[in-house]
């Protein structure tokens, strides 16, 4: 048995920060365990994933959950099985404002594989190194018709008066748990975004399981009013959620 994880791209993982809630915990289980049947991948139990990531887990750490393929070396093999394997990391939750900009690259929104967290990143680490090497922290994601999906590591938020929205999913964006999360205690409206009516906004954010709630204060060249009082509300609430 070879790992076709290694070989084609073919698995998928999970970021954690420890200590999870029992909410979070099932939000990526569930998550893992979709894109699993999904791609046609075995999938762990509950009682397995939750005794891997509760392993020796402890505060500002991190964790790489990965659901490893084994099976043929031949691109289409069909006998799989799988193995989880974890990765963990220190990790301190950065909170300054974040500088994004905008590539030359698109996905496709009918990308199948936009939907599900795959090893296959490469796209994703691209963007990221090109945007760093610009000065940006990070790079957002546009999709065929020019709309936002989402940055190379976190889902996004717009403000509009007392209004959050976020990218719809059929945009081919991957479904974050922590926005999941949010989206239990506050209203987010689905929403389909031009990069050029981006300015339409008051305040963005970006959200994700080890950083929360980060304000946007740039995008490209567009500047954008900081709304310290709602991002530290909100991680209140992620806070909540998301930790024991």
């Amino acid at each position: 048995m070879q790992s076709r994880t290694l070989l084609f791209g073919q698995g998928l993982f999970e970021t954690i920060l420890c200590i999870p809630s029992e909410l979070k915990l099932i939000l990526h289980y569930q998550r893992l365990s979709s894109s699993a049947r999904a791609l046609g991948i075995p999938c762990p139990s509950y009682e397995e994933f939750e005794k891997s990531v509760l392993t020796s887990c402890s505060k500002n750490r991190g964790l790489k959950l990965v659901l490893e393929v084994l099976g043929s070396s031949r691109p289409s093999a069909k006998e799989l099985s799988s193995r989880l394997l974890r990765f963990e990391f220190d990790h301190d939750r950065i909170s300054t404002s974040m500088r994004l900009c905008t590539l030359e690259y698109r996905r496709h929104s009918l990308d199948p594989t936009s939907r599900h967290k795959t090893t296959n990143y490469l796209f994703n680490l691209i963007l990221k190194e090109h945007a760093n090497k610009l000065g940006f922290d990070d790079c957002i994601i546009l999709n065929q018709f020019d709309e936002v999906c989402e940055t190379t590591s976190a889902n996004i938020l717009f403000l509009k008066g007392k209004a959050l929205f976020t990218p719809d999913i059929s945009c081919g964006l991957l479904p974050g748990t922590t926005l999941m999360a949010l989206s239990k205690e506050v209203k987010i409206m689905p929403i389909r975004v031009k990069i050029s009516e981006i300015d339409n906004f008051d305040a963005v954010f970006t959200i994700n399981s080890l950083n929360f709630i980060r304000s946007v204060e740039q995008i490209n060249g567009t500047y954008f009013k900081l709304n310290l009082s709602l991002e530290n509300e909100l991680n209140s609430i992620l806070e909540s959620l998301c930790l024991r």
